[in-house]
């Protein structure tokens, strides 16, 4: 094929791979990078934190200096709270005003006889009546009588209490001035619902800023309140940053990584022409990985951007080792020797990122063929379109050579090696098990600060905790109901062992049809009621005529209709029923339980006395925790599948014993030396660190290849390492600016891979041999 064939063919392969790219939506949806759900029950939960109401939630702190300016935190609170009412960004808004909640406690008392647990026969006896009438009077003398005084001609009975009783198992959020705050007294609470989605990130930036504004315009209104400012948490308010956080790293990354490695290869070959080259392979390996992401996911991760700098600086390599080592064009022996390198580095390096596509997320199985097909592609590139087109090389040169004629020299190089090495083994194995660390914290996108505002405002606003829920499936809504009920009495006796502190049933606010019509079967008809009243009355201090408002209601509530979940709709009660009633694709119902204080010690048995009610207890920490153990182990696998690939390449490649020895003692020390520097400097090791490892593996093939199998000609050895030092700083620049990334998985790759080119260059070093003339 001619080259002109060859670059035509390349154009248009560019073209359709930049097509492609530009139509494929990019995510930034952090999940893909979190270990999958891996049982019914996390896969509910999984979908409900992205798309379910919970992922609407934005929680909002009015915060000032100190306590002493509560009050103006409180002002501004309730004035941001009326504007987002009228805001169509926003659903549902509560501050803690009492009016708040009008709607709310108003749904409540129309269906009391209907949802009180304490709905019997016997209650509305003459009997029972009576003994309501007494518990009345006490309550009238009692602190509550300003709350029952108003409520008692028409609830006698205290149904209301009841009811209010059963859903308020926990005390509610502090309140100053009208709204709610933290338990510092500094800052004001606003919770508010989004309208659209929470995986919905450019919805959820649009009401975010909404919000700031209405903050800005409300704290305006108020007086000397310049000192008030804002703090957001919550789910979507966490995936707009991470998107932030993601391009602004992309963007900054990649500029300085180009910036950078230009300076470098211009400075040192001297050469506009070949830094135009160079740029053919890298562009072409980038599009080329990103058009089969986009083809194979659907859709191509911010992250993923991100990490493509690190293309650069490997991809790159390719060209300098074309540009610097080709021989002559006369010289077939040379050159030959020259493109069986590159195919082993190639090679080599695709396989280093078997880790990543074996690793069972996502987000690193995207990474890991963006990275495969990038890398191949792009020494396909500089292998059949660059050596025809490079100018003359005119490298600075080296003032040593390699091996030094000295022996002494390499072996202190080796002697380093080795007391490195030494070292890495007894730092990682003086870790122990605690080499490894599974936490969620460690690979949070966001900083501790943003994770610790969510638990203050949310604990302050007495919502559910995200860690426990307990999930049942039925195949239909009223079976999920009857089972949800017939679970109460085992939580309730959980709650009285101190298994639980309190937990939120859908069934409190729904009960199932057979628990209404029972309820509606106790009340008793119109005159029976009447008799059995006045007879009670009549030994009371009540007027006779005191209660006919409950007749009503009661007679009401006998033959009137069943509620459902359209009863709550627009309610802050409907909300929280469609969070923990959920209609699944199959037809089932799920219903989610929230738990809050889960005593950990009496897990185990909480989920034992649950399970016989066909129920689970979701630990969204541990379960997680233990999903990134088990996929940790799978990626241990998949490394070592892929170091056992890097080894057959070059036996098959090599055919030399003696050589594959020297280049996998050169990875292993590699690869051991980088895993204990991170130890010792990061404490521990997480799933993509060993990911990571892979790379340095593969990367640090492509240097001992070069190393250990250098030419006897003395200016062709200082050629090749002077092909192979500019190569490991490109590889060593593009990682180092990709650990700067404020994005924990390329904090972590990029921060190992640096590392490991550091540690393989050394140890390839360590490991040099000049082979015979005539090899």
């Amino acid at each position: 094929m001619s080259l002109i064939v060859r670059w035509l063919a390349l154009l248009v392969a560019l073209a359709a791979c930049a097509w492609v790219v530009a139509r494929a939506p990019i995510a930034t949806d952090i999940a893909a990078f979190l270990p999958g759900p891996a049982t019914p029950e996390q896969r509910l939960l999984a979908e409900q934190l992205r798309d379910g109401i919970a992922a609407r939630l934005v929680l909002i702190g009015v915060s000032v200096p100190d306590e002493a300016q509560s009050e103006k935190a409180a002002r501004v609170a309730a004035s941001l709270a009326v504007r987002l009412r009228s805001d169509p960004h926003f659903t549902f808004v509560v501050s803690g005003d009492p009016k708040d909640f009008e709607r709310e406690q108003q749904l409540l008392f129309d269906a009391r006889y209907l949802l009180s647990p304490q709905i019997e026969p016997a209650e509305f006896t003459t009997g029972g009546l009576r003994a309501a009438l007494d518990r009345l009077e006490r309550r009238l003398t009692s602190a509550i009588a300003p709350l029952v005084r108003p409520m008692a001609p028409r609830d006698p009975t205290g149904e209301m209490i009841a009811v209010v009783e059963r859903l308020a198992q926990r005390p509610p959020p502090r309140t100053r001035h009208g709204v709610w705050f933290t338990a510092d007294g500094r800052t004001a609470i606003v919770l508010a619902q989004t309208r659209n989605p929470g995986f919905n990130i450019d919805a959820q930036e649009q009401a975010q800023r909404a919000l700031q504004a209405a903050f800005a315009a409300s704290r305006d209104a108020v007086a000397d309140a310049a000192e008030v400012s804002l703090q957001l948490a919550g789910p979507g308010v966490f995936a707009v940053e991470s998107r932030a956080r993601i391009e602004r790293d992309a963007r900054r990354l990649s500029i300085l990584a180009t910036i950078l490695i230009a300076g470098l290869l211009l400075s040192v070959l001297r050469s506009p022409r070949f830094l135009l080259l160079a740029a053919v392979p890298v562009g072409t390996g980038a599009l080329a990985g990103l058009a089969v992401i986009a083809l194979a996911f659907g859709e191509i991760h911010g992250i993923t951007l991100g990490f493509g700098l690190t293309l650069i600086g490997e991809a790159v390599d390719y060209a300098i080792y074309v540009h610097l080592q080709r021989a002559p064009p006369g010289d077939a022996r040379g050159n030959g020797r020259l493109w069986r390198a590159l195919l082993l580095a190639v090679l080599s390096s695709a396989a280093g990122f078997l880790a990543m596509i074996l690793s069972g997320f996502r987000g690193l199985a995207q990474l890991g063929v963006f990275s495969l097909v990038g890398i191949v592609v792009s020494g396909a590139v500089a292998r059949y379109h660059l050596p025809a087109l490079l100018p003359p090389p005119r490298p600075h040169p080296l003032p040593f050579d390699w091996p030094p004629a000295r022996r002494g020299i390499q072996r202190a190089v080796q002697a380093v090696i080795a007391a490195a090495l030494v070292l890495a083994v007894v730092q990682i194995a003086a870790r122990g098990s605690g080499v490894w660390i599974d936490s969620l914290s460690s690979i949070s996108p966001l900083g501790s600060g943003a994770g610790a505002l969510d638990a203050r405002l949310r604990g302050d606003a007495a919502l559910p905790e995200v860690r426990w829920l307990i999930a049942l499936e039925r195949p239909n809504q009223q079976e999920a109901l009857e089972q949800t009920e017939a679970l109460r009495p085992t939580l309730e006796k959980a709650r009285e062992s101190g298994a639980l502190v309190a937990f939120d049933s859908p069934a409190d606010v729904l009960p199932s049809e057979r628990t209404q019509r029972a309820r509606q079967a106790a009340l008793p008809e119109r005159a029976a009621l009447q008799a059995a009243l006045a007879s009670a009355v009549a030994s009371s201090n009540f007027a006779p005529n005191a209660f006919a408002p409950f007749v009503d209601d009661v007679e009401k509530a006998r033959a009137g209709p069943l509620l459902t979940p359209a009863y709550y709709a627009g309610s802050g009660l409907g909300q929280r029923l469609t969070a923990q009633l959920v209609a699944r694709p199959s037809g089932s119902t799920a219903v989610l339980v929230t738990v809050h204080g889960v005593d950990e010690e009496k897990a185990a048995q909480l989920r034992g006395a649950i399970k016989a009610h066909g129920a689970t207890l979701i630990d969204l920490k541990d379960d997680v925790e233990r999903l990134l153990a088990d996929y940790r182990r799978t990626a241990l696998w998949a490394a070592l599948a892929g170091g056992a690939l890097i080894v057959l390449l070059l036996v098959v490649q090599m055919r030399n014993a003696r050589v594959v020895l020297r280049i996998g003692a050169a990875l292993a020390a590699a690869v051991l030396v980088t895993a204990g520097t991170l130890v010792h400097i990061e404490g521990s090791l997480t799933l993509f660190h060993l990911v990571a490892l892979l790379l340095v593996a593969g990367i640090g093939s492509n240097y001992a290849i070069f190393f250990c199998r250098l030419p006897a000609d003395s200016a062709a050895r200082r050629t090749t390492l002077a092909s192979v030092a500019l190569a490991s700083a490109t590889t060593f620049i593009a990682f180092v600016l990709l650990a700067t990334s404020t994005t924990p998985v390329l904090h972590m790759i990029g921060t190992t891979v640096a590392i490991g080119t550091l540690a393989g260059l050394a140890a390839s070093a360590a490991c040099a041999a000049v082979e015979p003339p005539d090899a």
